[in-house]
């Protein structure tokens, strides 16, 4: 009896590790996103110069295992012409960095999306190491830029 009670136990405990492992695993995270853009930021420096070009970015990241997304919202003013794409770049402050993630080609103030990332963009994101911009015609390797921050309590 005695051994079949602790069997029982056992089996018991097995399955309730098991349990809490999955639910762990599917847990997800949400996190909001700010990103104030302008052209100071800007890494190469403005082909033409347009210093009254801002924008903000504001978004929520949800992560879920090895499956990611953001919703954002983009908005914009005082370019110098037609926002032709905006997209986030993996690349610390003051530093250019490869494209990670399209968000709109060709793009309007105030437009919304949702777009799935990567784990490592999402890493990226977490660690400061990522920044959003706005091209133009006139300035093509980017016209306003701003480092994605992590927003708490979101």
């Amino acid at each position: 009896m005695r051994k079949s009670l602790l069997s029982l136990m056992a089996i018991v405990l097995g399955a309730l590790i098991v349990a809490s492992l999955s639910v762990g695993a599917s847990r997800s995270e949400t996190f909001g996103l700010k990103a104030a853009l302008d052209a100071r930021q800007e890494v190469p420096r403005q082909a033409v110069k347009v210093p009254a070009a801002r924008g903000t970015f504001s978004g929520t990241l949800t992560a879920r295992g090895s499956t990611a997304k953001i919703a954002w919202r983009l908005i914009f003013t005082h370019l110098s012409g037609r926002a032709l794409q905006a997209h986030i770049h993996r690349g610390k402050l003051g530093k250019a960095g490869p494209i990670s993630v399209t968000l709109c080609a060709p793009c309007r103030s105030g437009l919304r999306g949702t777009v799935k990332v990567t784990p490592r963009v999402v890493r990226a994101i977490k660690s400061g190491a990522a920044y959003l911009n706005v091209h133009t015609r006139k300035n093509p390797n980017g016209e306003i830029r701003g480092q994605i921050r992590l927003i708490q309590g979101s």
